[in-house]
């Protein structure tokens, strides 16, 4: 979690929102959302039926982390704030981490409520949301939950810092070069 408590810090606000969100990362969050996953070539396996990607939408004091994994390895992380790491699954370390939690997920599904669609969470709570073959399933919950283990989904969340971590390796020994 180092990367993204980095973003963290005082903000005078507590209007219990997010800050600000970039046009950016409202157009590839909300683009994600609403993908047919045929369109991208992804179907469901026997590993993966109903699952196709799995969205963790962690809110910080300054911004909204969103990591998204899908079950081809496609890996991402989008910042509210305009930044973040596209492609990250090109790397293999990245992309067999997403693939694992997509798939930890699937497992999870029944833990997860239909929706119709997935806001980002307020200040101080993390959402996962599932794309399913079906439509949106969501679980939110405190930060403080997912950090200490209490979460009943804690294993999904942790699966997914994970995705992080592999993103952050993958970024490292790419500027290494």
């Amino acid at each position: 979690m180092g990367f993204l408590r980095r973003l963290r810090g005082h903000d005078d606000t507590d209007d219990g929102q997010p800050r600000e969100v970039a046009s950016i990362y409202a157009g590839l969050r909300d683009g994600l959302l609403s993908l047919d996953p045929s369109s991208v070539g992804i179907h469901p396996t026997p590993e993966t039926p109903n699952v196709w990607g799995l969205v963790m939408d962690w809110s910080l004091d300054r911004a909204v982390a969103t990591i998204v994994s899908l079950a081809d390895g496609t890996t991402s992380m989008y910042l509210s704030t305009g930044g973040g790491s596209i492609g990250a699954g090109e790397h293999p370390a990245p992309a067999a981490a997403s693939i694992a939690a997509v798939r930890l997920a699937e497992s999870r599904i029944d833990d997860f409520h239909p929706v119709s669609d997935s806001p980002v969470p307020v200040r101080g709570r993390t959402v996962l949301t599932l794309l399913t073959f079906s439509g949106l399933r969501r679980f939110e919950d405190d930060n403080a939950a997912f950090e200490n283990g209490s979460s009943r989904l804690a294993p999904v969340a942790n699966a997914m810092q994970q995705v992080i971590h592999e993103i952050q390796q993958a970024e490292a020994s790419t500027r290494a070069r």
